[in-house]
């Protein structure tokens, strides 16, 4: 891999010392195939002092850019990802790793989406290559499909506040009211009555915690009544002795 000092210039000569043979005047086919052989079996020290080998199809291509092109078409193209983080931010892998591990079935893509959703990152900022390496180096891998013969179908709750289903999202940065200039995340906890698809509750918080929770399925309540079933994650605000006691209580399953 070329060091930060080797310039697209040197590149470019590089390359042009290499087919130099070909394009020094003209060769029959079978005399340029010949030549390309030989140049395949030198070792050829690269710009950033590397010792290398070429492959004829390297060659080929080379030769192909600089008639078409010249000695400019012999400089490296620009990176796609130029501008693009290749070196993520530890809060921000922390929290790609936390939106994997909340739903070990998320896609790179699904994850990156959210983070730009949440203004996390800018659109674009990290790429699907860059996530998943850092993702495999630490070990947290997408959970495989489930085999056909225990693949769970669609289910409808049979009618209205027969189960309402909870959870807490990840959103937009809003100005801390606290800290003049600065930025703070902003979570939103929400229940949906399943069969309607109706929200029953939601508020937006800049915490997360169980006294928010609280507030949003107490007015839930309060507008609409108890449901019959409860449906919600895992998450530390929800798996609580409190809530369970709640919905002891109240007769919710």
């Amino acid at each position: 891999m070329p060091s930060s000092r080797t310039t697209p210039e040197l590149i470019a000569a590089f390359r042009y010392h290499v087919i130099a043979p070909l394009v020094s005047r003209p060769l029959s086919y079978g005399e340029q195939r010949t030549l390309i052989h030989t140049l395949c079996q030198q070792a050829w020290q690269t710009p950033d002092g590397e010792q290398v080998t070429l492959s004829p199809r390297t060659i080929y291509r080379w030769l192909a850019a600089y008639r078409a092109g010249g000695w400019p078409a012999l400089a490296p193209a620009p990176r796609a990802d130029a501008g693009a983080m290749r070196h993520l931010d530890p809060e921000i892998l922390a929290l790609a790793i936390q939106l994997r591990e909340e739903n070990p079935t998320r896609s790179v893509q699904q994850i990156i989406r959210l983070l730009e959703l949440a203004q996390r990152i800018e659109p674009g900022a990290v790429k699907y290559s860059t996530l998943t390496y850092h993702f495999r180096r630490r070990g947290v891998l997408a959970k495989q499909a489930p085999d056909p013969e225990h693949v769970l179908r669609r289910r409808q709750a049979p009618y209205a506040h027969a189960e309402w289903q909870g959870d807490t999202q990840y959103t937009v940065r809003l100005p801390d009211p606290a800290r003049p200039g600065k930025t703070k995340q902003a979570y939103l906890f929400a229940f949906i009555d399943d069969f309607s698809r109706f929200i029953v509750g939601a508020q937006f918080f800049f915490d997360e915690n169980r006294p928010r929770l609280e507030e949003v399925l107490k007015w839930a309540i309060v507008r609409h009544g108890v449901p019959e079933l409860l449906h919600c994650d895992n998450g530390a605000v929800y798996a609580s002795h409190y809530l369970e006691r709640v919905c002891g209580e109240l007769a919710i399953d």
